[in-house]
């Protein structure tokens, strides 16, 4: 066995993305895509007609992919071939590359490769003597380079020296340890006069040798490589090549499922340490949540949702996920180098077939680009993008915890869920008793549903998803009310930290700062996240699991990134089922990966599908007419799915059967196929222009609502209670990310459909980046406009805005971010200097911010009674609602007397108070609307006689005197709310008053 070890005088991870290495693919080579030395031994090692397809990284005819479909053969031949090409020179030395391979080695590699396409175009050809003659053939030439022909000026070539038969091969994250220098250099001063390095320092330098051994190991070694390895080889291993691995090969294992297990060639792992700790940092969201939803899933349907059990598995799940992810993070993504993707899309439509294209002919254009990412490496921009993160998803978390907002009286979502919480958190099951005993049974009139909380089979379900829930419960075993309050603002930074992770990913991590400073400032951002609102829950999943998803495709080990992606996706729709509508189009991206056999395809997939399928059972079990009340109707989304895996499947069959292939790259290559991706780019372009003229013709309408026509006389306008105002919900998002944020997200948009579309015609994806973006631009932007076109929301500002927090802001903000990052690259690219490029990229972020930060901060210039003209804060970021709600419910709790039943005369006190006291007061609760007070008399003798005392509530003191008691009122809450406005963007908040008076017929009112 041979160890090649290499002595980088640089670090590795500020390496450029276009540099190559011994374990990085060549350019336009697909990562998942073997090297020619690779591909030749693996043809030496199987017969003709077992070999899949080798499709290489050059331009090929038009019936044959330049995607890899090659399958990893379990063979020894080929381990025979690699040892006896290594020391084809007979000098005890392996030649290893250096940093920048020489355009003798790039040669070399190039005619590797076309060997390798002539073997699988014309299997017949594939003689076993003659691929033996060629691997030895190019074995030898490169072995016999001189060392010091291609010495770089910051990395020298350490000869390869045996290694003793306990000490396995050197891997990719193998390197020499700092304080190993001074040996290293000495050994490569030795090398280079002639002389041979001792093994003991070249072989493995940190590893003492073990004075206790005596040969034994080698003695075992040689002769099973002489007798007993050998034998097996003739025959078991013989026979299992025959039946096993054929019969795999020949089914599933054209599905590329063998990758899964084995590593290829990508993006190195030990990079900049700044990177990594990025990406661990952004990934962590993710982490967490997965890590106590999934358990509390399980424990809520078993009904032993409690803190012990949860703690116990929660925190060793995050532990274990910590370190599985963190080991699998890579240092480094494809940055958006627009003269790179200028070059290579240049290349794709002009260079000739492989069979006529000499390989050297591209090198000059790639050491080019080589060269420019070098002197664009800035090592400080990893951390830079980290701390600048960190900073502001703290100072995030500071601004919203000043001015949280606690709804915990039941008036919208927000404080269903508060309720829904605390359930969960103090008795641990589901569904909530509706104690129809402490009434005297059953009575005409009487029922127990409030808003957010419905009744099934003689219980009270609550109608919310449970994913926000059972993470508040952890406030709420913490620091009670309190406590779940304070959850809310972070739930918001955790998905800031998300989306900054995805920008990190896509744009460059100097960017990741300004992607989360831009959706921090944004009005749906911050009022979503001072309240108990699950769309910030819904947006932290989202873009946390697409980001480990990125991840996996520039990693060598995909298996845990795309597994624990795709669930941590599937899970959103814990945050709600309509969720489920904008992962449609994951359903077309697992088919596409499947058909190219890319390894994250299945664990992609099955994580996905896992999460979708426990979410949906979960809100099923929880609340049986779940599926029924989303919006729009499950049924539309179940169709949807129907249809795009119908047309998946034939697509993935077309991929997968080699005639059909073939016939469909013709047609893709001919007009008008060809220009799919143009096609593509201007259909977003015109379904932007679209949405902005649609107000001007179409008004869209639906039930009517009595609210929305209240909200109408307010503000003077037509009266028209039916009508939604969608079609101005691209306005909306002008008013809370300004134009400059929109106009960059859909040109980045464009521009990335069509770098997509054209690598999956073409099957060519040099740089790396249409398969990073390939999931995130299909979500964000059918998410954009499905959301769009029907917001599924009554249209009353701020409460419309939360739809745009899950995908369509934090998805025009990070494109919009790409784009900014594409065009500094391109005048850097250009010559211009970092002055220039810093002052540059200030004023697009400034651009980019203004807009939301005057409609947050309500900057404007005011005049007043004096002539000075001064600068006015009025807008929403120091503005909370609700407080005073917790110290109100407390008074109210206090105010019920023991052993007490409660009857709720009007749907005012039912709305606002019924699963309060129900749920936070413990006393059973019943609703009594539009009877007559005989029957309210009937449930106070049923209540009576059950042994309980009678309470009466209801908003006004006159409905209370009918029943004889003298009422007092127990709430008096005056507080603030958001406001209700239908055509422009709210800047301030509106005052509202909450009374609760309350009687008690038959009894002295004694409070508790």
């Amino acid at each position: 066995m041979r160890l090649g070890l290499r002595l980088s005088l640089r670090q590795n991870g500020n390496k450029p993305a276009g540099s190559q290495t011994e374990d990085q693919s060549a350019v336009g080579q697909d990562e998942d895509q073997p090297a020619a030395k690779q591909a030749g031994d693996r043809q030496n090692a199987t017969s003709a007609e077992d070999q899949t397809e080798t499709f290489p990284a050059v331009s090929l005819p038009e019936d044959v992919p330049a995607v890899s479909h090659e399958e990893y053969l379990p063979s020894t031949a080929a381990t025979e071939e690699e040892r006896s090409a290594g020391g084809g020179t007979g000098d005890g030395s392996a030649s290893v590359e250096a940093d920048m391979p020489s355009a003798k080695d790039e040669a070399t590699s190039e005619a590797a490769d076309h060997t390798a396409v002539d073997l699988a175009a014309n299997p017949s050809a594939a003689d076993p003597s003659t691929a033996d003659a060629a691997g030895v053939a190019a074995g030898s030439e490169v072995a016999g380079q001189p060392a010091e022909s291609e010495i770089d000026d910051d990395t020298a070539r350490l000869p390869g020296t045996a290694a003793p038969g306990d000490v396995p091969a050197g891997s990719h994250e193998d390197y020499l340890p700092a304080a190993s220098l001074d040996e290293a250099l000495a050994a490569v001063s030795a090398h280079l006069d002639g002389g041979t390095p001792p093994g003991g320092r070249t072989a493995v330098p940190s590893k003492h040798a073990r004075g206790w051994d005596l040969g034994l190991a080698a003695a075992v070694a040689a002769f099973w490589r002489r007798s007993v390895g050998p034998a097996w080889q003739r025959t078991v291993g013989q026979a299992w090549d025959r039946t096993v691995v054929q019969a795999w090969q020949r089914t599933i294992g054209r599905l590329g499922v063998s990758r899964l297990w084995q590593p290829g060639p990508g993006v190195r792992e030990a990079a900049d340490p700044g990177a990594r700790t990025l990406a661990l940092v952004t990934a962590m969201p993710v982490i967490l949540l997965v890590a106590w939803l999934v358990p509390g899933l399980v424990l809520l349907l078993v009904h032993a949702f409690l803190p012990a059990p949860m703690v116990l598995i929660a925190v060793p799940v995050a532990v274990a996920l910590t370190i599985l992810v963190a080991r699998e993070l890579p240092g480094r993504w494809p940055a958006p180098d627009a003269a790179a993707t200028t070059t290579d899309a240049a290349a794709a439509s002009t260079q000739p077939a492989a069979s006529t294209q000499p390989a050297t002919d591209v090198q000059p254009a790639t050491g080019t680009r080589v060269a420019a990412a070098k002197r664009r490496a800035w090592p400080w921009a990893a951390w830079w993008g980290l701390l600048g993160t960190v900073a502001v998803a703290a100072g995030f978390t500071v601004w919203q915890l000043m001015e949280k907002s606690p709804q915990f009286i039941v008036s919208r979502d927000p404080g269903a869920f508060a309720q829904f919480a605390y359930w969960i958190a103090d008795h641990g099951s589901l569904p909530i008793p509706t104690s129809a005993a402490a009434f005297g049974g059953a009575h005409p009139g009487l029922t127990f549903a409030s808003f957010g909380f419905a009744t099934h089979s003689g219980a009270v379900v609550p109608g919310l998803a449970p994913g926000l829930p059972i993470v508040l419960a952890i406030g709420m075993w913490a620091h009670g009310v309190t406590g779940a309050i304070a959850l809310s603002p972070l739930i918001g930074a955790l998905a800031i930290l998300a989306v900054a992770g995805l920008t990190a990913r896509l744009a460059g991590p100097q960017w990741a700062p300004a992607g989360a400073l831009l959706l921090a400032i944004t009005v749906p951002e911050i009022y979503t996240s001072r309240s108990a609102f699950s769309d910030t829950l819904a947006q932290a999943l989202l873009f946390g699991g697409l980001a480990l998803v990125v991840d996996s495709f520039s990693s060598r080990r995909r298996i845990t990134l795309a597994s624990l992606g795709g669930l941590a996706l599937g899970l959103t729709v814990l945050a709600g089922a309509s969720f489920l509508l904008l992962q449609l189009p994951m359903i077309v991206i697992a088919g596409a990966l499947l058909a190219v056999r890319k390894p994250q395809a299945i664990p992609l997939a099955a994580g996905w599908l896992a999460g979708v399928v426990v979410g949906l059972a979960t809100d099923v079990a929880l609340d049986p007419s779940a599926l029924s009340t989303t919006t729009p109707s499950f049924r539309i989304i179940g169709a949807l799915a129907a249809g795009l895996a119908l047309v998946t499947a034939a697509g993935v069959a077309v991929a997968l059967i080699a005639p059909a292939r073939r016939s469909a790259r013709k047609l893709l290559a001919a007009r008008p196929l060809r220009w799919l991706p143009e096609a593509g780019a201007a259909l977003v372009i015109l379904a932007g222009i679209g949405l902005v003229i649609r107000p001007y013709l179409q008004r869209v309408h639906g039930p009517a609502n009595p609210y929305v026509a209240a909200l109408q006389r307010l503000e003077g306008l037509p009266i028209d209670p039916g009508r939604l105002y969608a079609e101005s919900s691209l306005y909306w998002v002008i008013w809370y990310v300004g134009v400059p944020v929109l106009l960059l997200g859909l040109i980045g948009l464009a521009m990335v459909t069509r770098m997509c579309l054209r690598a999956l015609i073409t099957w060519r994806d040099p740089t790396g980046a249409a398969r990073s973006w390939v999931l995130p631009a299909s979500i964000i932007g059918w998410g954009i406009f499905a959301v769009l076109w029907q917001p599924g929301t009554v249209p009353d500002q701020p409460w419309a805005s939360r739809v745009l927090v899950p995908v369509v802001l934090p998805g025009l903000i990070v494109l919009a971010v790409w784009v900014a990052a594409w065009m500094i690259g391109l005048a850097h690219a250009r010559g211009a200097g970092r002055t220039a490029v810093a002052l540059a990229t200030a004023c697009f972020v400034v651009a980019m911010g203004v807009p939301a930060a005057a409609i947050t901060f309500g900057i404007e210039l005011s005049r007043p009674a004096d002539p000075a003209t001064r600068l006015a804060l009025s807008g929403l970021a120091f503005h909370s609602t609700g407080a005073g709600q917790v110290a109100a419910v407390e008074q109210l709790c206090g105010a019920i007397p023991q052993h007490s039943s409660v009857v709720l005369l009007d749907k005012v006190a039912a709305r606002a108070f019924a699963q309060v006291i129900r749920g936070t007061c413990g006393v059973p609760t019943g609703i009594v609307t539009g009877t007559a007070p005989g029957n309210v008399s009937a449930i106070i003798g049923g209540i009576e006689r059950a042994g309980r005392h009678p309470a009466l509530l209801a908003t006004t003191a006159a409905e209370l005197t009918p029943y004889g008691a003298s009422p007092r009122q127990i709430v008096n809450l005056a507080t603030q709310q958001d406001e209700h406005l239908l055509t422009r963007p709210p800047t301030s908040t509106w005052p509202v008053r909450y009374s609760l008076w309350m009687s008690q017929p038959g009894g002295t009112a004694i409070g508790t």
